[in-house]
């Protein structure tokens, strides 16, 4: 095939390869893998055949061709009949789409932007033909309406014989048209139409009238903003007023929106407005709409003049036959839309179904006059009834609701009647008038609970003898279903010794296990419907007898089967406790106490249970010791810890999970370092490493490169470390063709077993801006800007180069925003520049203005200096950041929490941080005193303002003085608040300069988030270590809180090869505990720390007024906490750099000397390697690439898991008063679901969240009614000030070439010409270090520039020391070049040098040399003499036109008066074609033995030397299918695999053996299918099948529907493996009886049947359904068939045909519904090019993958022929268009339909007999002899071929294109020309793609269209460049190719700082921050390249940023973009010539 099977489901890779099927350390997920990529390469390679234009560097000269297969030669040929003959086929159109079954109809394009496709039987133009202005397409068709104007549109060709309109954005309104073909139309070889075309009618929808919205000023400001003029209102007798239409105040605007754009003229002509009582007319006036984003030109506003009656409809008319545009016909009826007055004063009500709760609001639609007058509430009670009569309160509870509470009684029916007592009047002073409402009260919530704790643990004192269960209400899920047999029940089972397992098992399994035995007690529970709550209680004292344990088990629901489901739990009786703390599995202790006195329990036996296999085992036990502990045996992955205890051996059972506390040993330690950040392709990458880690570790390690090529193509290696100190150096290269964007490599170690343990990664770039010559920096004598009203910052900017010396004279723009506060987390978006000059020693100062109003206290202020250099490089300075405030010092605070608690605890301490800053370098000044007070305002204030806004008597002392030292982490003080009042800390201290500092610290009680949480003790203990690393010198100290009167501790800590404990008693308050040593085994792994913290009596009092929990604060409780401590060793060496001189004349040597001292200063003595990188400064400083410090080596942190916990956390206070406040809840409230939750709020807390709207609600959402915004695709650029199009630049996708210094060599005048340019000349990998010293020779190249020398030192113990140090390479008079990175034909622009000279010197000449044609010179000389003052710079340019494609080479020397030589360079760049080749192509199915139409070809104008006839072929859809079945296969591998995937894996051997092409594929199927039976048997339930093993029946219906499916899909193509051994037919009476409930239900419910399910449903029964009952017969097949359309999309559709089809008798007559459907498919087929896909239904331009796979299917089930079939199957193979975004998901292709895509494109293959092809095909020019291609296709090679062919080898400049298959097949193939246009587009071009561009100056709101284009750039300006696409269609993976001018060079986003780029995409706004469709910049120098994935129908933006570079004039070529599968597929934005002046 021309592969676009192959070639589409390359867009399906990137979403999987790598990461969807690579599953480690699972050998068949491996293998699965590597054929998965194999496979996927094969594809790629295929691909890359389709699309010869995609990189337009691969074209190469005369035929080229791909090899079918490794083994095979590139070539095949076979022999030509030369007599050969092709039928002469007549000239007629097959069909004209969409169209309506009886050509007499008119079809309404309904689908928005439908297109019109017309395809004919035989190729109609010739290739190449086709006028990029599409005059060629719209002379053969006319598309004639009833509007003023044509229809504004674009023709296309989409194939040689189809072609397609496309309109612009929506179609118009009201249109009535006439689609014909011209009837004189000929091909382009002379063929006449053979028989007229009937012409097709269209229709277009009517226009359409809405209100968008209504605002008022004067509603909202009497509602709070909550006012909505479409809440529905109800007249006073109770009637709902006509339509829902709005009120309109009397200030009110109304919002009017069309559905199509409109004129405002011939709107104000044709609007009217009439009071609908009586027609008379009302006045109104057209007014601006104020709201932003609204769609102007669908959207109108107006007021009325006339005042609107209250109650009162009145309607706006827009008349009959009003033409609201030029665009669209008359409106063929008068179109209204209402609006009504104020509403009145009345309540609405919204009854109209059962209601709950007791609390119900009414709103207050207009808010109330004199609200807060309590009069008015007494009135309003006074004026409100109920019947039954009701005791009830009234509030006014805010502006806009009406409380009122009483005691209403579920299922009871209730009338509110409202009777005024006196005059009420609303906001507006409308009176309330007198009306009433029915309703009625919901039934009873049904449930069944009890205490939802877990544990639940009660104390012996508590004498707790029954626990309870509340239900109410019944609880069966199905209405038909008789579950009697199975009622609710809660049973009690013991727990004994023997039964702990069963026990545990239940607990885990929903279900009692038949080994538990029998219960003790088992009750059933009440099921009446009688809203009544119920108590049914255990006996828990005769349970606990045993052991003190038992199993409750209360049913929770009963599934179909009438199988209860039980929740299941642990209840026990004990006074013990165990606190658990681990390290790991492997270092683990459990401490047993008594809860009573918190005494150790001796001598209990310890019970380890946990899982083994599928089950629990006892994995052990032990004997606690006198303290209490006992040791966990190790990795013993324990589920349950049993303490068997006492002279009765009761039980004490505690679940743990140490299943996943995962052991982790050392893991190796890693240090990369490139030579720098970035590279270009073609650069090598030099790394050197080290890798630290135990020598009893046995490791491999390895190295492994991601390049970001077109085949993401991965480099690994293996690495060898040298045995002394453990380094290793490699280097690699960067491909040519490598992305240009961020790019990384791994560093890996391995196991013996091969699997990965430990890696590092080390990421770089790879891109090609400029090297800068020039750098800025900025500086201030400000160390902060001052706050006020208007505030200033002065900054000092410089101008220097990388020689040591000046630039003067340059430009600077200084950019400053806001970038943060350093008080407040707040945003805000506020932002300026300014310009300066750098005077003659490169300074200047800039004065920045900053207003009061914008800028706040606190603010940080960024500013960002950039210039063009004179090697016209873009600068940027690092940021430079100042802060808005009144001093140099800041203090900032922070809350340390000593426990979880979310807030400040009142009467509990609270640790705090305060540091103090330095503001101008944010960093923290240590050594300072601080004084810290706790106090309370005492006024309102200033914030952070201290004075005398503080209280200062005597009561407020200094609570803490420390002294600030940020390497103590532990909070240095703490405090407690005794009260509920506001309080502040204020901090006070003297600053290093000794001046007062004082800042405040606001900490206040939360009242809200207390009522909602009433405070409980935390069980999570935050420890606080006081440094972040230790070491010998500095050992940790804990600092921890003792929340207890007297605290029981235990701190386990270690490693995993040492592990020590501490038991201590401590008193209440802030404790510490330390270490006393750090252990030698622990040193080099760091330790672990965990602590226990167990009491009763908490040792401090909550203030009064502060909600508690019920919890006894006497009740034991108990803490834990852990953490990692990290290890630190301090260096022991140090590193400098001595050098010879820092001053060096290029191509000289010098040596650099390394010393090394240890920790006292002296020569080291023992072994070190050194490792020396010499690195241009120029590349390190434009991407930082910073030299780590090997802290990295010296440091060590525990790798295993810590844990921490304690039982007692699990005790239960006050059951039963729990339980009676829920009983009372629960009996209030019947309509609460049962849970018991929220125990510890209070009534008034806890039921303020339950209430009920008995009217409308009010709310802040959104307030229209119909959206106005314009969601139409339209070709327009969506920019706001997008004027005509703009900058439209070069496509390609290669590297064009690099930047290079020159040839090298001496010209004839003698000067050495630098040529020899590095950007890193001395990598010294290993140098050893002797006598603590080590010396290298550095080479100098020619490179005029400052070079980093870079040091790494490592000792035979592997510790690193680095250090860096610079070095200048100069001459005393310098050049450097001043030219473009590239130039086009045409270009006209200046190039130089820039003289730098170190000291003065006069009368020097610069000369150019131009060596090579391309270039002529424009310059009257090519010399020029200047003279230059010292240390300071002056440019020389010369103009230059460029001529000719080709290398572009010149010298420019530099020569003193006396003509002494200088200094001389060459410089080189490229000059290349005016803008990007385009592809023009057809494609088309060729069946064996059919006479193929020959393709007509006729060479367009192009550009010398461009031009190739491109013929690509394939077979079949095996590579697509292939892929899909790896993906399926691969199903399991390392991850639970749902049922479906299993089930999909039986297609898989059916399709690959029908093919037969990878034998070992279809072995590794067989094999799966071997397994299968067994693998299924966990998901079998008895009569279906669940998605997941354990799962219930809820999720079981679609995976049995699935089964059945799948089942009959393979059936009737004849797919062989269907291996299952379990009943089909169970399977479907399984669906059958389901779907016999589901429409039992859903006609019960009044809901929406799901005719669909039916549809496909029946598809998979095997017949059609039908209901059991006959009452139900409208739900049956039958009769949703009789209204195919109804309620029912394509896809639907199609299972009704199939469905059909399959289930009739052979030879029966199709129904005759079968035809329409065919038809609808037709009509919403939307064909691209090589592919076409079915929308979802005729409203939608979305690809359905589904619908487009079963329409192939019906299509080839009808025999209904069709050239769009072939392009369906081709979009089915690609795997459909991915993502789709459904709310914040990104859904992709499931198993399932991957699945179904390969049954279609198996069955589809073998019905065209190309799933054994035996084809020959030959393509050749006019005749036989000028052979293009000849290959033939069989099960051995069945690869795709492709050649090209130049134009210059085609003979003349028409012909045809001739096709010859013989044998047995179906070939896809393509054909098209490549080639760059002879001119430049003046216009957009429309291929399928609209594309247009603006260029916008940076920070400038206007877009600059072409007329302005010249001379509106000044050298040095910033620019935007935006680009806008518009896709009619879902068209999948999209290249826009944007080529640069060589004046306008584009800015690596990588590299540089500019902000943002535009992402203006049709996505919903909240996934705009991470999603974009485009998502990725890749940076050329001669252009952008912006790559989509799975691209939908829409319009995009894209932009990136550029600089105007060089004085000249200069072509603009245009943007391309195009379908990367479908070349043909693209649009041009216009190009144009441009000036650039200085």
């Amino acid at each position: 095939m021309f592969a676009v099977s192959l070639l589409m489901v390359y867009q399906y890779t990137s979403l999987t390869r790598n990461s969807a099927v690579r599953i480690d350390n699972d050998a068949t997920a491996q293998q699965s893998n590597k054929q998965y990529n194999n496979a996927w390469s094969s594809v790629d390679k295929s691909i890359k055949m389709l699309a010869p234009d995609i990189m337009p560097s691969r074209i190469g000269k005369g035929v080229r061709h791909m090899a079918d297969s490794p083994a095979e030669p590139q070539r095949r040929t076979i022999v030509v009949n030369p007599n050969m003959t092709l039928s002469s086929l007549p000239f007629k159109v097959i069909s004209i789409l969409p169209s309506a079954e009886d050509p007499t109809t008119p079809y309404e394009l309904s689908g928005g932007n439908s297109p019109i496709t017309v395809i004919f039987n035989r190729p109609v133009i010739a290739i190449g033909t086709e006028d990029l202005d599409h005059q060629d397409v719209s002379s053969f068709f006319k598309l004639r309406c009833n509007s003023a104007v044509p229809v504004d549109g674009r023709y296309r060709w989409v194939t040689t014989s189809i072609a397609r309109f496309d309109v612009n954005g929506a179609w118009p309104t009201d249109l009535n048209c006439t689609f014909t073909v011209d009837p004189a139309a000929k091909t382009y070889d002379g063929a006449s139409l053979s028989e007229t075309p009937t012409p097709v009618l269209y229709t277009t929808p009517q226009l359409t009238m809405s209100i968008y919205t209504v605002t008022s000023e004067k509603s909202d400001q009497l509602t709070n903003n909550t006012w909505n003029p479409f809440t529905n209102a109800l007249q006073q007798n109770g009637s709902s007023y006509n339509g829902n239409y709005p009120e309109v105040p009397p200030d009110g605007i109304v919002y009017v929106t069309l559905s199509y754009d409109f004129q405002l003229a011939a709107v104000r002509t044709s609007l009217k407005a009439i009071r609908v009582s009586d027609g008379a007319t009302i006045r109104f006036n057209f007014v601006n709409c104020n709201q932003s984003g609204i769609n102007t030109a669908r959207v109108f506003c107006i007021s009325f003049e006339d005042q609107l009656g209250v109650g009162e409809e009145y309607s706006l008319i827009l008349a009959e036959d009003a033409k609201v545009h030029p665009n669209a016909g008359p409106t063929s009826a008068p179109l209204s839309v209402g609006v009504y007055g104020l509403f009145p004063f009345v309540f609405p009500f919204r009854v109209s179904y059962p209601i709950s709760e007791n609390t119900q609001l009414l709103l207050l639609r207009h808010g109330i006059l004199d609200i807060a007058s309590t009069d008015v509430a007494t009135l309003l009670k006074e004026s409100i009834c109920f019947t039954p009569s009701l005791n009830f309160t009234l509030i006014i509870k805010d502006i806009t609701s009406i409380q009122i509470d009483a005691l209403f009684e579920a299922g009871k029916n209730y009338t509110i009647k409202i009777n005024p007592v006196k005059t009420i009047l609303d906001g507006w002073s409308l009176p309330l008038l007198k009306h009433s409402a029915d309703f009625q009260m919901r039934d009873g919530q049904a449930y069944a609970a009890g205490l939802s704790q877990q544990p639940q643990i009660f104390s012996p004192s508590d004498n707790i003898t029954q626990t309870y269960t509340i239900n109410q209400n019944k609880m069966i899920s199905y209405a038909s279903l008789d579950c009697a047999s199975s009622p609710y029940s809660v049973a009690g089972y013991p727990v004994t010794k023997s039964n702990i397992i069963a026990a545990l098992t239940s607990l885990a399994t929903g279900r009692p296990t038949a080994e538990l035995g029998d219960s003790l007690e088992n009750i059933t529970l009440t099921q009446v419907q009688d809203n009544q709550p119920k108590v049914t209680s255990l006996n828990a004292k005769r349970l606990w007898q045993s052991s003190g344990v038992f199993l409750e088990s209360r049913t929770s629901y009963i599934d179909y089967q009438c199988r209860p489901y039980n929740q299941n739990q642990l209840i026990q009786e004990s006074d013990v406790s165990v606190a658990v703390l681990a390290y790991g599995r492997d270092n683990a202790i459990v401490w047993v106490t008594n809860t009573t006195n918190n005494a150790n329990v001796e001598g209990a036996t310890v019970y380890f249970y946990g899982r083994q296999n599928d089950s629990i085992v006892l994995k052990g036990k032990a004997k606690t010791s006198d303290s209490g502990i006992v040791s966990i045996p190790k990795n013993s992955l324990l589920n349950a810890i049993v303490v068997e205890y006492g002279p009765s051996n009761r039980l004490f059972i505690h679940q743990i999970n140490l299943e996943y506390a995962y052991n982790a040993d050392e893991q190796p330690k890693y240090q990369l370092f490139t030579d720098r950040g970035i590279y270009k392709p073609g650069d090598v990458v030099l790394l050197k490493g080290y890798i630290k880690h135990t020598k009893a570790q046995q490791m491999t390690h390895t190295v492994t490169v991601y390049w970001q090529t077109e085949d993401y193509d991965q480099v690994t290696m293996n690495i060898t470390l040298d045995p002394v100190f453990n380094s290793f150096d490699t280097n690699f290269t960067v491909p040519i063709n490598n992305k240009p964007g961020h790019t990384s490599l791994l560093v890996s170690s391995l196991n013996p077993n091969g699997d990965i343990v430990s890696s590092s990664s080390a990421d770089f770039i790879v891109g090609d801006p400029r090297l800068p010559s020039g750098v800025v920096t900025l500086a201030s004598n400000q160390t902060f800007i001052e706050y006020g009203d208007s505030m200033t910052l002065s900054i000092n900017v410089k101008t220097t180069n990388y020689l040591g010396t000046v630039q003067n004279g340059q430009n600077v723009t200084l950019q400053y925003k806001w970038a943060s506060n350093f008080f407040d987390d707040v945003y805000k978006d506020a932002s300026g520049h300014i310009n300066v000059i750098t005077d003659q020693h490169g300074e200047a100062t800039a004065v920045i203005t900053l207003s009061g109003q914008t800028y706040q206290y606190g603010d940080r202020i960024d500013v960002i200096a950039s210039y063009l250099d004179p090697s016209r490089s873009f600068i940027q300075s690092e940021t430079f950041t100042r802060f808005i405030t009144n001093g140099e010092y800041q203090f900032k605070f922070s809350l340390a929490q000593f426990t979880n608690a979310p807030r400040v605890v009142p009467g509990s301490p609270q640790g705090i941080f305060v540091e103090l800053y330095h503001i101008p370098t944010m960093t923290t000044v240590n050594g300072v005193t601080v004084s810290l007070m706790l106090t309370q305002w005492e006024t309102a204030f200033a914030k952070r303002t201290v004075a005398t806004t503080v209280s200062t008597d005597d009561t407020h002392k200094y609570f803490c003085t420390f002294t600030t030292n940020s390497e103590y982490i532990a909070p240095p003080c703490h405090f407690t608040i005794d009260d509920l009042d506001p309080h502040v800390i204020v901090a006070h201290a003297k600053d290093p300069k000794n001046n007062s500092i004082s800042n405040t610290f606001e900490v206040n009680y939360d009242p809200e988030f207390w009522a909602q949480n009433p405070y409980k003790l935390s069980e999570s203990l935050n420890l606080y270590p006081d440094r972040n690393y230790y070491d010998d010198a500095h050992l940790p100290t804990i600092t921890y809180w003792n929340p207890f009167a007297s605290g029981e501790v235990l701190a386990y800590w270690g490693c995993d090869k040492y592990t020590s404990m501490m038991r201590m008693t401590v008193p209440y308050g802030v404790n510490t505990v330390s270490l006393l040593s750090l252990p030698k085994a622990c040193r080099q792994s760091g330790l672990f720390f965990s602590m226990a913290v167990l009491g009763k009596q908490e040792g401090f009092d909550i203030p009064a007024g502060v909600p508690v929990s019920s919890n006894n604060r006497n009740t034991a409780r108990g803490l834990t906490g852990t953490k990692n401590l990290s290890i630190r060793q301090p260096p022991t060496i140090n590193v400098t750099i001595a050098l010879d001189n820092p001053v060096v004349t290029p191509g000289s040597s010098t040596n650099i000397t390394i010393k090394v001292t240890n920790s006292a200063g002296q020569p080291l003595t023992g072994q070190a390697e050194a490792c020396v990188f010499v690195v241009d400064k120029r590349v390190l400083d434009l991407v930082p690439h910073p030299l780590d410090n090997g802290d990295e080596f010296r440091t060590y942190t525990p790798w295993s898991m810590i844990t921490g916990e304690t039982s007692r956390n699990g005790i239960v206070d006050n059951y039963i008063i729990q339980f009676k406040t829920m009983l009372r809840r629960l009996t209030f409230n019947r309509w609460l679901y049962g849970s018991w939750y929220d125990i510890d709020q209070t009534d008034e807390v806890f039921f303020k969240g339950h209430y009920n709207w008995l009217t409308e609600s009010a709310n802040m959402l959104a307030r229209n009614h119909r959206w106005a915004f314009n969601d139409d695709i339209a070709f327009d650029s969506p920019l706001a000030a997008a004027a005509p199009p703009m900058a439209e630049m070069d496509g390609g996708s290669a590297f064009r070439g690099m930047e290079k210094g020159g040839g090298g060599g001496a010209p004839s005048n003698g000067v050495s010409v630098r040529s020899n340019f590095q950007t890193t000349p001395l990598f010294v990998a290993k140098a050893p270090v002797k006598n603590g010293q080590a010396v290298v020779t550095l080479d100098l190249p020619d490179d005029l520039t400052t070079f980093e020398i870079r040091t790494i030192i490592v000792t035979k113990d592997i510790e690193i020391a680095t250090t860096e140090a610079s070095i200048i390479s100069r001459r005393d008079v310098n050049i450097l070049p001043i030219q473009p990175r590239f130039a086009r034909i045409g270009d006209k622009f200046e190039c130089g040098v820039s003289v730098v000279a170190i000291n003065p010197i006069s009368n020097i000449t610069v000369t150019i040399n131009i060596e090579q044609p391309t270039l002529m010179l424009l310059s009257s000389s090519n010399s020029s003499t200047i003279s230059i003052q010292q240390g300071t710079t002056s440019n020389v340019v010369f103009s230059l036109e460029a001529l000719s494609k080709g290398p572009a080479q010149m010298t420019f020397f530099l020569k003193s008066s006396s003509g002494a030589n200088l200094d001389a360079v060459r410089v080189e760049f490229d000059i290349l074609g005016r803008q990007a080749p385009i592809y023009l192509g057809t494609s088309m199915a060729i069946t064996a033995n059919s006479s193929q139409p020959p393709e007509g070809i006729k060479l367009p104008a192009a550009e010398p030397g461009t031009g190739t006839l491109d013929v690509v072929v394939g077979v079949g859809r095996y590579p697509s299918v292939e892929a899909n079945s790896i993906q399926i296969m691969a199903a399991g591998a390392g991850i639970l695999p749902s049922s479906s995937d299993l089930l999909s894996q039986q297609a898989v051997f059916g399709a690959l053996i029908s093919y037969g092409f990878n034998q070992t594929l279809i072995n590794q199927a067989n094999a799966t299918l071997r397994q299968l039976d067994e693998k299924l048997k966990p998901y079998l339930g008895p009569d279906s099948i669940n998605s997941y093993p354990h799962l219930t029946y809820q999720d079981s219906y679609y995976p049995t529907l699935y089964a059945i499916v799948l089942n009959r899909l393979m059936n009737v193509t004849k797919l062989q493996g269907w291996t299952i051994s379990p009943s089909i037919d169970m399977w479907r009476q399984y669906i059958d009886q389901q779907l016999n409930r589901r429409v039992e239900d859903a006609h019960q419910h009044n809901y929406t049947v799901d005719k669909e399910g039916i549809a496909y449903a029946s598809l998979g029964l095997g017949y059609n359904w039908e209901p059991t009952s006959p009452d139900l017969a409208q739900y049956g097949w039958k009769a949703l068939s009789a209204n195919i359309t109804d309620n029912c999309g394509l896809r639907c559709q199609t299972y009704f045909v199939l469905s059909s089809l399959y289930n009739s008798a052979a030879g029966s007559p199709p129904p005759a519904f079968v035809n329409s459907v065919i038809k609808n498919i037709e009509n919403n087929i939307r064909v691209q090019g090589r592919t076409a896909y079915v929308t979802y239904d005729a409203y939608s331009k979305s690809a359905d993958i589904e619908a487009s796979a079963y329409a192939a299917l019906a299509f080839i089930e009808v025999g209904h022929e069709t050239p769009l079939l072939e392009k369906i199957v081709n979009f089915v193979a690609t795997g459909g268009i991915q993502p789709n975004i459904v709310y914040d998901y990104i859904w992709s292709i499931s198993r399932e339909q991957r699945t179904l895509l390969t049954v279609i494109l198996t069955n589809y293959d073998r019905v065209k007999k190309s799933t054994r092809p035996n084809l020959t095909l030959t393509v050749f020019k006019d005749t036989p002899s000028l052979e293009i291609m000849s290959a033939t296709f069989d099960t051995n090679h069945a690869t795709s071929v492709s050649n090209s062919v130049d134009f210059s080898l085609l003979g003349n400049n028409e012909g045809q294109i001739m096709f010859k298959a013989v044998g047995s097949g179906e070939v896809s193939a393509a054909v098209g020309i490549t080639y760059v246009p002879a001119t430049l587009p003046t216009s957009p071009i429309y291929h399928g793609f609209f594309v247009q561009k603006v260029i916008k100056p940076l920070g400038s709101n206007t877009s600059v269209s072409m007329s302005q284009l010249n001379n509106t750039f000044n050298v040095g300006q910033l620019v935007e460049v935006i680009i806008t696409i518009t896709t009619p269609d879902d068209i999948g993976n999209v290249i826009i190719e944007d080529g640069a001018s060589a004046g306008i060079e584009p800015l690596d986003n990588n590299v540089y700082n500019l902000g943002s780029d535009n992402n203006n995409n049709p996505v919903p706004y909240y996934l705009r921050f991470w999603y974009r469709p485009f998502p990725t910049q890749e940076t050329y120098k001669t252009e952008v390249i912006f790559r989509g994935n799975n691209i939908r129908a829409g319009c995009y933006t894209v932009s990136y940023k550029a600089i105007a570079t060089t004085k000249g004039t200069f072509t603009l070529p245009p943007t391309k973009v195009y379908a990367r599968d479908q070349p043909e597929v693209f649009g041009l934005s216009a190009g144009s010539v441009y000036s650039i002046q200085a």
